[in-house]
């Protein structure tokens, strides 16, 4: 791994840790961090490595399909989500993204399953923070690449 991708890396986990302990503790998202944090690695991906702007904006899609969907308000996801996918987006090609979301909704579902069987959860109106599994996903992206890189 470059520099660039270490830096890019090291932001992306600050700001993945922020928003995972207000998610946790008070079950909201300061939309501060990914939206300031995302201008940043966009201009960063551009300037610094040259990305073409339909390479940067494909990797938004998923985020900013997820803030389509919080918009309806009937998925039981966030905008806070949306705007966490969006940076991830901007910090990571689109397939890295895809992959870091799928570990996250893997986990969260494995998660609800748990629960319900529990007995934990015992409504739909029950809800789980979706940030630290994304978090979790990242990480666990993260320590792939760098297996992959150290082979």
């Amino acid at each position: 791994m470059d520099s660039l991708s270490v830096f890019i890396n090291i932001v992306c986990g600050i700001v993945l840790i922020v928003c995972t302990i207000d998610d946790i503790l008070k079950k909201t998202i300061n939309v501060l961090f990914p939206l300031v944090g995302s201008v940043v690695i966009v201009s960063i991906r551009m300037i610094c490595f040259g990305e073409d702007i339909s390479v940067v904006i494909s990797s938004l899609v998923p985020g900013i399909t997820i803030l389509c969907m919080a918009a309806t308000g009937c998925f039981g996801i966030g905008a806070g989500d949306g705007f966490i996918i969006c940076f991830i987006g901007a910090c990571f090609e689109l397939s890295v993204c895809l992959l870091i979301i799928l570990y996250g909704f893997a986990m969260a579902w494995f998660r609800s399953i748990v629960g319900f069987i529990s007995g934990y959860y015992t409504s739909k109106a029950d809800t789980i923070p979706f940030v630290p599994y994304v978090t979790v996903g990242w990480i666990v992206c993260l320590l792939q690449t760098v297996n992959f890189v150290n082979e």
